[in-house]
């Protein structure tokens, strides 16, 4: 059972937007520390020997890992934030991996998944950080999907974070003593089956639905919102908090006997391994060139493909779809398409608005992606090819899975003037029979190659018996002899 409350319609507790990895998670009591982990002064409002750092904590917000870690925006482009940058509110930040912010005693770090434990999709991580709406606010923000880790750095006394939800509902956090630390996180899409309106309004648009936990990792963590107050505890306790973003959050808090496995990450893993090394050279780059168009650019066009899907998310991060689309058309990769699909699916349903905001950057088209890329990304789109990019977007629900009207419309966007729309109808036919990938449809192909293509993939649905059976055609009396 839910509450009814809580964060109702958008978002789940703990969402937040961070690059392809991170590399500051930290362990458990007796376990040795990761070499990556940021070690943080606990913050005194008035002793005399508190480093710079901690003074900045204490005055405000303040980036406390190294330049390339974070990239901040003001309602602009993002750039590359410098180590101890305030963080003025109204700026979102996102991290390209293990960003470290400091607030009033609050230590905040943007994590992703590297080890692939996570039951979540968390590719990225971020945040907007808002003014303290009260004086004992140590830390407010609105979340984004993502991972975010909490912790009291304080020398006494509780630490008060409050957290905002996308549709403007409050939630508070209170890290109760010194060290206690939890980690939120959740991710949003639109409910397959969701079909875009673009004469909807703010009112009567569809929205996207978020799910998520909370999980306190140290210490004891008071929950409340409007209509509840939860006490929690680190395992073995009631250790977590999930949350569903039509029901609300659970009443009761689950109880733990530990903590999830992706909760900490093993520094000897050789998947954190991989990735980590691949996030401290992408934060080296963009570090040293200070150009995240050029660091995203340089990826997408890499041999490797793990770093053109790192381009993938680091570009839906910083909402430069445009360049999401560049990276696919530049790699002709099926797994940089597959999490692209994912990237774009998450990216929409961060919030509110932004099928629209999609909407109208497809309308309008974008000259510098068709300068880049000869015309085959950036041309604007009718108003039918953007409605219909955006409905594949959403997906299907379960039950127009199996039905036929589904397949012939897959089968006729193959023809599609669009790329985008071919490919991800493409897509879908894919994983609903597999057996399809053989036929080798490919949505930049030559037309000969992509109608040899569609004529075996009808053929196939046919046998399959996917597809509408036509109507059978009445048999007419022979006529009379005269």
């Amino acid at each position: 059972m839910f509450r009814m409350k809580g964060w109702p319609v958008v978002f789940t507790l703990g969402s937040c937007v961070a690059m392809a990895g991170c590399g500051q998670r930290k362990v458990p009591e007796g376990k040795a520390k990761d070499k990556a982990a940021v070690p943080v002064p606990a913050i005194t409002a008035t002793a005399p020997s508190e480093s710079k750092a901690s003074n900045a904590a204490a005055a405000g917000v303040t980036l406390y890992s190294a330049k390339g870690s974070a990239l901040v925006s003001e309602g602009g482009k993002f750039t590359v934030a410098d180590k101890g940058a305030s963080i003025n509110p109204g700026t979102r930040v996102v991290s390209a991996g293990g960003a470290v912010l400091l607030s009033n005693g609050v230590e905040v770090e943007l994590l992703a998944d590297l080890s692939g434990n996570d039951p979540m999709p968390v590719a990225t991580s971020g945040l907007k950080v808002l003014k303290p709406s009260k004086p004992d606010i140590d830390f407010e923000f609105t979340i984004e999907p993502g991972r975010i880790d909490l912790e009291n750095k304080k020398a006494s006394g509780p630490a008060k974070v409050r957290v905002i939800s996308p549709t403007g509902h409050s939630h508070d956090i209170e890290l109760v003593n010194p060290g206690s630390r939890c980690t939120i996180e959740s991710y949003g899409r639109f409910m397959p089956g969701t079909r875009f309106d673009p004469n909807a309004t703010p009112e009567t648009a569809a929205r996207p639905i978020g799910r998520g936990a909370l999980v306190v990792i140290k210490g004891e963590v008071n929950f409340s919102d409007d209509d509840s107050f939860l006490r929690m505890h680190e395992a073995p306790g009631r250790a977590m908090l999930t949350i569903d973003g039509n029901l609300g959050h659970e009443p009761v808090p689950t109880y733990l006997e530990k903590a999830p496995a992706w909760v900490f990450e093993d520094p000897k893993d050789p998947a954190v391994i991989k990735k980590q090394a691949l996030i401290n050279d992408l934060e080296a780059k963009l570090a040293d060139k200070g150009d995240l168009d050029a660091v995203i650019d340089a990826y997408a066009s890499s041999d490797d493909n793990t770093k053109r899907i790192v381009a993938v998310y680091l570009a839906s991060a910083v909402d430069d779809i445009g360049r999401v689309f560049l990276t696919v058309a530049l790699s002709k990769n099926p797994d940089v398409t597959d999490e692209a699909i994912v990237a774009i699916r998450h990216w929409l349903g961060s919030g509110p608005g932004r099928d629209r905001k999609f909407y109208e950057a497809l309308i309008k088209g974008s000259p510098e992606m068709v300068a880049k890329t000869n015309g085959l990304v950036g041309k604007p789109f009718s108003e039918p090819q953007a409605i219909a990019l955006i409905d594949l977007f959403f997906g299907f629900s379960d039950e127009q899975k199996v039905q036929p009207g589904t397949y012939k419309y897959l089968l006729k966007m193959l023809s599609n003037e669009k790329a985008a729309i071919r490919a991800l109808a493409s897509w879908y036919l894919n994983h609903m029979v597999p057996e399809g990938m053989r036929f080798g449809f490919n949505p930049t192909g030559s037309d000969e190659a992509r109608n040899a293509a569609i004529k075996l993939w009808e053929t196939r649905l046919t046998e399959l018996k996917k597809l509408p059976v036509p109507p059978v055609a009445p048999k007419l009396p022979a006529p009379k002899k005269p």
